[in-house]
């Protein structure tokens, strides 16, 4: 598979990446252009053309010449930009277990695992037909951090191997994963994931339901709230 045909690297690091999607949830729902997003993230141009395939490729932006974020673009990066880390990585692990684009990789690692940490990015290079080396090189270690930090990829005794995030939510909101529990991605193959030392986890989930009558600066007013009452930071 090359880039044309499915995913996209990313020719940046993940701080590129982070400072284009900040600027992006600043525009709320309007289309605009890679200049724009510029002058707001405080990058050049050719920075943020850099990231567009990418998030293009997987689901975050939608557009031509002017791009918009697509509704699980908006949460991520809503997420970014209040420093809500936890949330970041949940939105970006969901984002790639359920996207078309990213199927190969994962089904590369699920068969071939586990991977030395020095095997693992070459064989990502080999299911998308690319070079381990120059742009490729950065795209595909960008991609590995995001999927370490999202939990999609965790390093074990004899190299990395593939998890996901454990089912069994309640009705109450909340998940529970007790060890070890088969997990599917969208095509339905299944992968195991662990809790830490063998314990269970236990993740609460808090939902917000927005008006649809809420305009930008509601919005920002109740995420602002939230990030003061949840993780002690203030505008």
């Amino acid at each position: 598979m090359t880039e044309d045909q499915g995913l996209a690297l990313p020719r940046t690091g993940y701080d590129v990446m982070a400072k284009v999607l900040k600027a992006y949830s600043l525009t709320g729902d309007e289309a605009i252009g890679r200049e724009e997003i510029a002058n707001k993230a405080g990058l050049s141009g050719g920075q943020v053309s850099h990231t567009h395939s990418f998030l293009t490729s997987i689901g975050i932006l939608t557009g031509g010449q002017q791009k918009a974020l697509t509704e699980e673009g908006k949460e991520l990066a809503r997420a970014i930009q209040y420093g809500f880390e936890e949330e970041e990585w949940n939105h970006w692990r969901d984002i790639i277990l359920t996207s078309d684009a990213m199927q190969d990789i994962l089904d590369t690692v699920r068969v071939q695992q586990p991977l030395a940490d020095d095997e693992l990015p070459k064989r990502i290079a080999s299911t998308l037909e690319v070079p381990y080396e120059g742009y490729h090189k950065t795209g595909i270690n960008t991609l590995v951090t995001i999927m370490e930090n999202a939990g999609i990829l965790r390093e074990k005794d004899e190299g990395y191997g593939l998890v996901s995030e454990p089912e069994g939510e309640t009705e109450s909101g909340s998940d529970v994963s007790t060890g070890s529990e088969d997990v599917q991605t969208r095509d339905g193959s299944q992968t195991q994931s662990h809790g830490s030392r063998g314990v269970p986890e236990v993740h609460i989930d808090i939902q917000v339901h927005i008006s649809s009558d809420a305009d930008a600066e509601q919005i920002d007013q109740i995420f602002s709230s939230m990030a003061e009452h949840l993780y002690g930071q203030e505008e």
